[in-house]
């Protein structure tokens, strides 16, 4: 976990020995094999192969009927199978990369990011695969539902710094609420003292309005959540209906809910900063 740039992916692959380290080094056990897929998947594809050769030259002892089944699995179907590597999608290219990492006698596997541009039909396909494989797992998401359905351990990358914190998913985030609704809270205190030895009342009158600023900010905030929620909703059925694939491409309507989902955790999260300030304030004034 952690915020876009903090150096996820360049971890991932340092782990992978794509980058060279600085310093340190890496051992595997004798019998690791590892699967990965990356963001930048396109550059692991032969653009002169289709569908099903890409599928059949990586595991020679599939049938051609096999390799149409696992495909299918990953909404791959009729003529598709032999469209050019070249001419697929990003979504494309990830549910073809998915399809082989799926397929890839590895017993650990690197996950960056998997469920972008994914439908969710998709989705739930590779979750189910993922949750029956019997491996070692190390995956990177935004995706929050994914990750409580799958991780039993978390590591936190931001600032530079790497943390275990060896726990669920849920656990990891019930904890880093606690710990800044802890560190705001301390922030607060020492506020309320320094006030207790000469509070003005200018400060408390800027205080007031400020309350009432964070109030109206609230209920503003909590009507484009309620709306984005809607759409959310709407998205996802219409998503939902297998119908809703003939003929036509489905990316717009895809990069819509990822932007709906990002933009709900986006003002969920400012709801909270400002909930806690006000409690905070409400504290002092009263």
């Amino acid at each position: 976990m952690g915020p876009n740039g903090a150096g996820k992916s360049t971890f991932l692959r340092c782990l992978l020995e794509i980058h060279k380290l600085t310093s340190g080094k890496i051992y595997y056990g004798p019998k690791t094999k590892i699967g990965y897929f990356s963001q930048n998947h396109h550059e692991e594809l032969d653009p002169s192969k289709n569908l099903i050769q890409t599928v059949m030259s990586a595991y020679p002892d599939l049938s051609e009927q096999q390799a149409r089944s696992l495909l299918g699995y990953f909404s791959f179907s009729d003529d598709s199978v032999y469209k050019q590597t070249s001419l697929l999608s990003g979504g494309e290219q990830s549910r073809l990369r998915l399809a082989m990492l799926v397929r890839f006698p590895a017993n650990s596997i690197f996950l960056d990011e998997p469920t972008n541009h994914l439908d969710l039909v998709v989705r739930d396909n590779l979750l189910r695969a993922l949750m029956e494989y019997e491996g070692s797992l190390l995956i990177i998401s935004h995706d929050p539902e994914f990750l409580r359905s799958l991780c039993n351990r978390t590591i936190s990358v931001d600032k530079g710094q790497i943390r275990d914190f060896n726990c669920t998913f849920e656990d990891y985030l019930k904890y880093n609420l606690q710990e800044t609704t802890s560190s705001k809270q301390q922030v607060g205190n020492l506020v309320f003292k320094k006030e207790e030895t000469g509070q003005t009342r200018s400060k408390r009158n800027s205080d007031k309005n400020r309350i009432k600023k964070i109030q109206k900010d609230l209920e503003q905030l909590e009507t484009k959540i309620e709306l984005l929620e809607k759409s959310k909703k709407n998205l996802e059925e219409v998503l939902a209906d297998p119908d809703f694939f003939k003929n036509r491409s489905y990316q717009l309507e895809l990069d819509n809910l990822n932007e709906t989902k990002n933009e709900i955790t986006r003002l969920t999260l400012e709801w909270e900063s400002l909930q806690l300030e006000f409690e905070e304030l409400s504290g002092t004034v009263n």
